[in-house]
């Protein structure tokens, strides 16, 4: 059996947690208390209160996308902004499980997008990176890792220009440090899916629409 990698396994207990609260809600109301007595008696952790979404905010567009909307970056309440030009605090989150990219503003949701994330050998790096660069027509320079000799037709450290259809990057690229990238996707196949090698990719207009 194939092991998770430990990001994966972080963004999927956020995951979890959504889906345990939807389980709670639909399960209906308590029992009636005479009943509860005949019942062990609960622990410090179930007495201890707990902000739970509720069933309608877990319905819609991000049922099922609720790890990335957690209190540690929404403190509860998710608010929609749109992009104020100038406004330093800036943020992107990546939910792994859910495939998607999240763009915030001072704790706002401006936009949300879906992405295509790395395979289970070439896993995402879970972490807090800076994005400081934004690069059109990318070079690709193969790196030196057991993944570029199996795809042949290109030689580790040799300069891949934007124009050869070899480059895998397309039109543009972020570097968030240590080899990883958000860049072009192939198409919409790669969405939703583990298709890359560590990297984030999203679609040539949302990719654009970022970057903007």
């Amino acid at each position: 059996m194939s092991k998770l990698p430990t990001g994966l396994i972080l963004a999927a207990l956020l995951f979890s947690s959504a889906a345990r609260a939807v389980a709670q809600e639909s399960a209906g109301p308590p029992p009636p208390r005479s009943e509860r007595a005949r019942r062990a008696a609960p622990t410090a952790a179930e007495t201890t209160p707990r902000r739970q979404p509720s069933a309608a905010a877990l319905k819609g567009r991000y049922q099922g996308d609720e790890s990335v909307r957690s209190d540690k970056f929404t403190g509860g309440k998710v608010e929609a902004a749109k992009f104020a030009a100038g406004e330093p605090e800036v943020r992107v989150t990546v939910d792994v499980p859910a495939f998607r990219l999240t763009l915030w503003q001072n704790g706002k949701e401006v936009k949300t997008y879906k992405i295509g994330v790395g395979l289970v050998d070439y896993p995402i790096t879970i972490s807090e990176r800076k994005v400081t660069d934004i690069i059109w027509n990318p070079d690709w320079i193969p790196p030196d890792s057991d993944w570029v000799g199996a795809r042949g037709g290109v030689k580790v450290g040799e300069v891949i220009k934007a124009s050869d259809p070899r480059n895998p990057l397309g039109k543009l690229k972020m570097p968030l440090g240590s080899g990883y990238l958000i860049h072009e996707a192939k198409g919409f196949g790669d969405l939703g899916s583990l298709v890359s090698h560590g990297c984030i990719r999203m679609m040539r207009a949302d990719l654009y629409d970022l970057a903007e």
